[in-house]
């Protein structure tokens, strides 16, 4: 990822949610957890399991990386520490990550709320955990923003945080689709950087799996420096590039 790009827009105050940020938009982050391995040439991300009970429906297990909402005026460390805590944690207070400063993706979506507004998603590559994770399945409410089918009956179960190596997770996200696209977009950006900085084994294997999204991943670093609040511009993007990731052609609103 280009830093000085990052740096060009001031990404480093985003953790207090004041760069090409109005009043009454809505943050959400996630995080991904890693484990580089050079001598068998593997990169593995930490996932969580996680599908909707809804009454009437069997929704599919889909893989997410952790993260959820900003509340009141948390800043976005704050945020993911939270959220990181209550999805993977055995023990909350016993648990804790630490996130590089630099956001690794940034971006915005209509926000179907209020019309002017951006539901902005920002994800951060997580460097260490100290805890144990959970090793039972955990459930909670349905969020607001996990989908239309969500309702007060409705629940998002977590399954057990596994780590899956980067090849087969692409594979998932791809047959996931739409759902979680930009859980998928990060992690493609993460492992471009793992491809450059983990040396050639990990180069040779991977890059081949990263060619078909170069393109893709050029114009959103393009779109996050030049037309950063621009939900349209990032829309076609998807649009443009959706067969790469599984996302399948939407109906009307």
């Amino acid at each position: 990822m280009n830093i000085e790009l990052l740096e060009s827009v001031e990404l480093e105050t985003l953790m207090n949610g004041t760069v090409q940020m109005e009043k009454g938009d809505s943050h959400n982050c996630i995080g991904l957890a890693y484990k580089v391995r050079r001598r068998e040439h593997t990169v593995k991300f930490l996932v969580l399991p996680s599908r909707r009970e809804i009454p009437g429906l069997n929704p599919k297990t889909k893989w997410k990386f952790p993260g959820g909402r900003k509340e009141g005026i948390e800043h976005l460390d704050e945020t993911l520490k939270r959220e990181c805590k209550q999805e993977l944690a055995r023990s909350p207070g016993a648990f804790d990550i630490h996130a590089k400063t630099l956001p690794l993706v940034v971006f915005p979506e209509r926000d179907e709320q209020e019309e002017g507004l951006v539901h902005w998603k920002v994800s951060f590559l997580i460097n260490q955990i100290d805890g144990d994770l959970r090793v039972a399945p955990k459930s909670e409410p349905a969020r607001e923003d996990d989908g239309p089918e969500s309702g007060s009956e409705a629940q998002t179960i977590l399954g057990v945080p596994e780590w899956v190596e980067a090849e087969a997770l692409f594979q998932g996200f791809r047959k996931q689709g739409f759902a979680t696209r930009f859980h998928f977009m990060s992690a493609i950006f993460a492992l471009r950087q793992f491809v450059h900085e983990a040396g050639i084994g990990v180069a040779k294997r991977y890059g081949p799996i990263l060619a078909p999204f170069e393109d893709f991943a050029h114009e959103l670093i393009e779109l996050m420096d030049i037309y950063p609040r621009s939900t349209e511009r990032f829309s076609e993007s998807f649009e443009r590039h959706r067969h790469l990731l599984g996302i399948l052609p939407r109906g009307p609103h």
